[in-house]
């Protein structure tokens, strides 16, 4: 039989301390934690007044709706909390952001500053600019009055840079009107003339005379001319049975054109 081994004969050998290192105090961590304390001891004191237990700090989220912000919601939502976060218990660390918060808002205020400035002299130039065209148009209106009262041909309005209300019209004599005809209307003594119009003509001159049958050819030199933009005139009422002589020429740029031959009817 092997004897008994006292225990209390074994060695005890020499025990090995464990070493375990020190996590790294994070700075941040240890100001929340500081400001929770005071932020727990100031309740607990208005709690000691008031009486009660003391409430627990519920975990918030911030609401930012700013992806689609104005600049001028940023800059209120800047300045509310840069305001909030100046001399709060709550962040007593936080001078970096309020440092931050103050120089975004002078940034956006300046900014919104110079633009409403550009906006106010931008309205008033346009203001001056539409005075200075009121009083351009006056003096582009009597310009145009004085060409056409002074020479109102369509070589001279060109020449002074115009733009005519019809294209300029060759610079030749116009030819006499054609198809030139002579017919009554249905009143009676009324007759009414009519031709083929001529292409680029300014006026027309018509020269008439009433003569009684017995009466020889008209004398033209002596038979005044009315002047018409027509290319048909009706004459004054005339004594039925008598004839009625009739004759057109064009006037354009170049002056008048030759007499057209001459038509003859009777009045009825």
């Amino acid at each position: 039989m092997k004897p008994k081994s006292n225990p209390k004969s074994k060695s005890k050998s020499p025990a090995v301390r464990k070493t375990s290192r020190l996590p790294a105090v994070d700075p941040i961590a240890k100001a929340r934690s500081a400001a929770v304390a005071r932020r727990s001891a100031r309740d607990a004191a208005l709690l000691a007044v008031i009486g009660g237990s003391p409430a627990i700090p519920t975990q918030g989220k911030i609401r930012l709706d700013i992806a689609g912000a104005t600049p001028a919601t940023v800059m209120a939502i800047t300045l509310t909390a840069r305001e909030g976060m100046t001399d709060n218990s709550y962040y007593p660390d936080d001078k970096e952001h309020v440092d931050a918060l103050t120089a975004s808002y002078n940034g956006l205020r300046a900014r919104a500053d110079l633009i409403a400035s550009l906006e106010q002299q931008l309205k008033t130039a346009r203001l001056a600019e539409e005075a200075e065209t009121l009083n351009s148009k006056d003096i582009v209106r009597a310009a145009a009055r004085y060409c056409e009262s002074a020479d109102n041909t369509d070589e001279g309005l060109a020449s002074a840079g115009w733009n005519l209300r019809r294209p300029p019209s060759p610079s030749v004599v116009l030819p006499a009107p054609d198809r030139l005809v002579l017919k009554s209307t249905a009143f009676p003594g009324v007759m009414t003339a009519r031709w083929r119009r001529v292409t680029n003509f300014r006026f027309y001159e018509i020269q008439m005379v009433v003569l009684d049958q017995a009466s020889a050819a008209p004398d033209w030199e002596n038979v005044p001319f009315r002047s018409n933009t027509l290319s048909s005139d009706t004459f004054p009422k005339a004594d039925i049975g008598q004839r009625m002589y009739v004759r057109v020429r064009t006037v354009g740029s170049k002056g008048a054109s030759p007499w057209s031959q001459e038509v003859v009817a009777m009045v009825l």
